[in-house]
């Protein structure tokens, strides 16, 4: 597919269905920009991920030292990978090597890990690309992404807003203002997984639960 803004269809808005077959998600990658990989967590790995972020969460709130967006509705916790066994151990999925040495071409390193939490009254985020400073004369993929879901992820609580195909536009999303989006939606425990230069943000929460998701950001 051409990587040339008038050949690449953005407005059709179809997403890949989430799959359990990596060599799927893998094409999914390559023609959408995103793959939804459902159990990509054990039941265990969820129950404990979540239980530590809402921990860390409340704790944070408590100390003061939270990092709240949107009036207060949104929460992001950083640098997790000090913040809990479970976190580091969460990098030794063989799904985390294997997706991402596909998508970065070879070796990479943990560039950022934090937890989103969506809540109530929060507005919906800017659209983006997490490689958006790095020239668009650079046509692959540099950086890479991976959201835990670590509830299931609806278009009503904030699931992630993207741009399916928006990978293979030679353009930032700014220079494109109304480019309609979808919800990338899923199932607990499932990962969405998705190219640098996607074009993304997080949804509005208009639910009374927070939403909680895990990114674990790799270059």
């Amino acid at each position: 597919m051409s990587a040339a803004i008038d050949a690449v269809d953005i407005t059709s808005l179809q997403s890949p269905p989430p799959t359990r077959d990596i060599a799927q998600a893998k094409a999914d990658l390559a023609r959408y920009g995103l793959a939804i990989v459902e159990d990509a967590l054990t039941v265990a790995e969820l129950q404990a991920l979540r239980t530590r972020v809402v921990e860390q969460a409340a704790g944070e709130r408590e100390a003061g030292v939270a990092s709240m967006e949107h009036g207060q509705a949104n929460q992001r916790i950083w640098n997790l990978i000090n913040k809990g066994d479970v976190f580091a151990e969460l990098l030794h999925k063989p799904l985390v090597r294997d997706v991402m040495s596909h998508i970065l071409q070879g070796r990479f390193t943990i560039s950022s890990y934090t937890a989103n939490l969506a809540g109530k009254g929060g507005e919906a985020m800017v659209l983006h690309a997490d490689q958006g400073y790095v020239p668009i004369e650079i046509d692959i993929p540099l950086v890479a992404n991976i959201m835990w879901m670590l509830d299931d992820f609806t278009e009503a609580n904030g699931a992630p807003r993207v741009v399916p195909g928006s990978h293979l536009v030679r353009a930032h999303p700014h220079t494109r203002p109304g480019t309609p989006s979808v919800a990338a939606t899923g199932r607990a425990g499932s990962a969405l997984i998705f190219d640098g230069r996607l074009w993304h943000g997080t949804g509005r929460n208009v639910t009374d639960a927070p939403r909680h998701g895990l990114l674990t950001y790799f270059a």
